[in-house]
């Protein structure tokens, strides 16, 4: 189970990488296309604003996993080891039940979206509920990444610093 959620999170990353490489074709194509002729590429603007949504959200559990997050551990590292226990699994356990109540309702607001066709009008429609279901995706893999850090915290008595530190030694 542990190995799958691992495999999709890597997976909604490269997701998201190539939404980065989306978004750099798209750009440098509206600009030659400025560039070169009066007109642009239609609709540009609209895709790469939907795309950053991909980029964010997708990438969420990888960057949890990851201990990649921007944290201040100043006080936090000098916290005896029952204190930094205590702090994390209550951050744990918060932020999941955030993430998972974001998780319902965004995906809530993504079927609506979806059944009554929202778009983006301009030079052309561009339809909005891809990237509106890709935030209830990233929230789920996020809120299960908590989830998973809480138990190993609970039951193997693992802070995340100690399975990151554990993960780059193999390496």
């Amino acid at each position: 189970m542990f190995k799958l959620q691992k495999q999709l999170e890597n997976t909604l990353s490269y997701v998201s990488a190539a939404a980065v490489a989306f978004m750099m074709v798209i750009t440098v194509a509206d600009v030659l296309v400025r560039y070169l002729t009066p007109w642009n590429v239609p609709g540009s603007y609209s895709f790469v604003s939907l795309a950053f949504v991909f980029v964010i959200y997708l990438g969420l559990a990888l960057a949890q996993r990851e201990n990649a997050h921007i944290a201040i551990e100043a006080l936090y590292d000098k916290l005896p080891r029952p204190m930094r226990k205590a702090m994390q699994g209550t951050q744990l356990a918060v932020l999941f039940a955030f993430t998972a109540a974001l998780t319902w309702f965004t995906g809530v607001s993504a079927w609506e979206n979806y059944t009554m066709g929202d778009t983006i009008l301009g030079a052309i429609a561009v339809l909005t509920w891809p990237a509106r279901i890709m935030i209830p995706i990233g929230l789920f893999f996020l809120a299960a990444r908590f989830l998973k850090q809480l138990g190993q915290l609970v039951f193997q008595d693992s802070l995340i610093e100690d399975r990151h530190e554990a993960l780059h030694e193999e390496v």
